[in-house]
């Protein structure tokens, strides 16, 4: 059984899984939001970097 299926099935077994589900949604959507942003910041100061091979 792989590890997203065993997280699925403890969260849906969970007597409060509403609330988890609920803080667990929202985590991801910031974790999305945090992403974005750092990559945004990094890829806007690359300009004229170059790299040696």
């Amino acid at each position: 059984m792989d590890y997203s299926r065993k997280i699925s099935e403890r969260m849906w077994n969970q007597p409060d899984k509403g609330e988890l589900e609920a803080k667990r949604e929202q985590t991801f959507i910031d974790d999305i939001v945090q992403k974005s942003y750092i990559e945004k910041e990094l890829l806007s100061h690359l300009d004229g970097i170059e790299t040696a091979y």
